[in-house]
């Protein structure tokens, strides 16, 4: 396999031979932390336990409620992990994802869009600021902004699947996108007050999308794009049928995929007892979930963009006895644990027998090298709405307005203002989810009187890349938007790399006077 060769030629191109590499999936489990579930108060399970059985999974992330009320589980769970030296070491480590919610103390039905938008701002700020030791550890570096918001707070009207906004109350979309905005500002101004760089994870499920787009819209035209999320979340279970809709529409947007939640539907219920006590048998249930669970598993893995993936989840909410001892309370979703909780009298408790079928089929599919990495088209985007300190403009803001023209991405486009006194650039500096070859393309509104040489560095693994872009190419329209693909690929190292030093740059240096030099974002795309 080549490396990139440096070498500079005329217009656009320069020579960089075409590269391969993967790029390794997140594979992750969904869980309570210090408890199987709240509304059951089922006495705790350690936390130990709970990080074993996911290190002999083979799993490297732990999805977790991080609503007020489980501040002090989540710090249990983090000194668990930093205890031991086979979830916290060199070669392999245990990372929480946790998920905000918004805080108790504004109700949805009677607050105001504006009370809760400040509520979730205040929360998300404060819990950036507790979590930066975490964060500078590398034990947390996402951050779910709430769950399946539509179904949660009842925005989505009755006999519509969610794929319009036209599909939703009005008024609950207005209170769901203050949740929403509130926490996407909070994590960023967090970010910028901490100097950390928490990526801001969004999403819902089935074909709940329609509010989605609505906000992107929303925040261009209320001047709060800048901190969109930048990894989309979407939960996708085996009554949805085929994903290759959602997953379509889900790359849409470039950013990683992740799949926060999935498994069978139908749960893993060995029997059941009826109101007249009649009890049902299923003996075959536990394989049942498990055929259709990696199915599923499977199906996911392989789609373009897919990035992570968590089945919901680690542990059984109840034990099966009271699945036949109190029948009136029991549902399907107390039961998609990949392990079965037990209880002796005294105490519920895990063991060597608690596993089930799917909990080693999850680990074959996580040891199998088919499905280990990300499937070509893995999109990476960035633009004004990525992480704070990741997109800089030189010599200031100032020498780089907004463009009047229709933007390319869910932020500003931007121009040197055809300034060609001073040297002026715009810096892009990704935090790649994990090391590997990916394509690089640049976006900017194209017309006649854009720059022919529009200088692009390419800064990736300790060497520069330069090359020259064409920015009038295109038809002379106000919405000719383009992305440009830059020849070959391109290795950068995982992580956020300002202190690597790994950037896209987009120059003025050497342009003519009376062009202007366009910089509305970038894009790294998985090769």
């Amino acid at each position: 396999m080549n490396t990139p060769t440096k070498i500079a030629v005329s217009a656009f191109f320069c020579l960089i031979a075409p590269l391969v590499h993967a790029v390794d999936k997140i594979w992750g489990i969904c869980g309570h932390s210090g408890r199987i579930s709240s509304p059951y108060g089922v006495t705790q399970i350690a936390h130990s336990s709970q990080l074993q059985l996911i290190k002999d999974l083979g799993a490297t992330y732990y999805r977790m409620d991080a609503g007020e009320g489980d501040d002090a589980s989540l710090a249990g769970l983090l000194a668990a992990i930093r205890a031991n030296p086979d979830f916290y070491g060199p070669a392999y480590k245990i990372k929480i994802l946790p998920i905000l919610y918004k805080p108790a103390s504004v109700s949805f039905a009677t607050s105001t869009a504006e009370q809760i938008r400040q509520a979730c701002y205040n929360r998300a700020v404060a819990f950036v600021t507790a979590r930066k030791n975490d964060f500078l550890d590398g034990i947390i570096t996402e951050i779910e902004l709430e769950n399946e918001m539509a179904a949660t707070y009842g925005a989505l009207l009755p006999g519509t699947n969610g794929d319009l906004i036209s599909h939703y109350d009005s008024l609950k979309y207005a209170k769901v996108k203050a949740i929403l905005r509130g926490f996407c500002q909070g994590v960023w101004d967090g970010n910028t007050l901490n100097n950390t760089a928490f990526n801001r994870v969004v999403g819902d499920a089935w074909l709940h999308y329609g509010y989605l787009d609505q906000v992107i819209a929303d925040a261009q035209v209320e001047g709060w794009s800048y901190c969109l999320w930048n990894i989309t979340a979407w939960h996708w279970y085996s009554d949805m049928q085929s994903s290759n809709r959602i997953i379509t529409k889900l790359n849409s947007y470039g950013k990683p995929i992740w799949i926060t939640e999935t498994n069978d539907y139908a749960g893993s219920l060995l029997k059941t007892v009826d109101a007249q006590g009649n009890v049902t048998a299923d003996p075959a249930a536990y394989a049942r979930q498990s055929a259709n669970m990696l199915a599923l598993v499977r199906e996911l893995a392989n789609q373009k963009g897919v990035a992570a993936i968590f089945p919901y989840e680690l542990l059984d909410r109840k034990t099966q006895n009271a699945a036949y001892s109190s029948p009136s309370t029991v549902v399907s979703t107390d039961y998609f644990g990949l392990c079965q909780v037990k209880y002796n009298g005294t105490k519920y408790y895990i063991d060597g027998v608690c596993p089930k079928p799917s909990y080693f089929d999850y680990m074959e599919v996580i040891d199998d090298p088919v499905f280990q990495t990300v499937q070509d088209g893995a999109v990476l985007t960035l633009d004004d709405s990525y992480l704070p300190g990741a997109v800089n403009y030189y010599p200031d803001a100032s020498h780089w307005l907004p463009s009047t023209l229709q933007k390319a991405n869910y932020a500003t486009s931007r121009h040197d203002n055809a300034g060609k006194g001073t040297v002026r650039y715009v810096r892009y500096s990704p935090c790649v989810p994990a090391a590997g070859y990916y394509q690089v393309q640049i976006c900017y509104p194209s017309m006649a009187n854009r720059s022919s040489n529009t200088k692009v560095t390419v800064r990736a693994n300790g060497q520069s890349y330069l090359n020259y872009v064409d920015q009038r190419s295109g038809s002379n329209t106000a919405s000719s938007v383009v992305w440009r693909t830059l020849p070959g690929s391109y290795y950068f190292q995982a992580g956020w790399t300002t202190g690597l030093m790994q950037y896209i740059e987009i120059s003025n240096a050497g342009t003519a006077a009376g062009t202007y030099v366009m910089a509305d974002g970038v894009r790294l795309i998985r090769q």
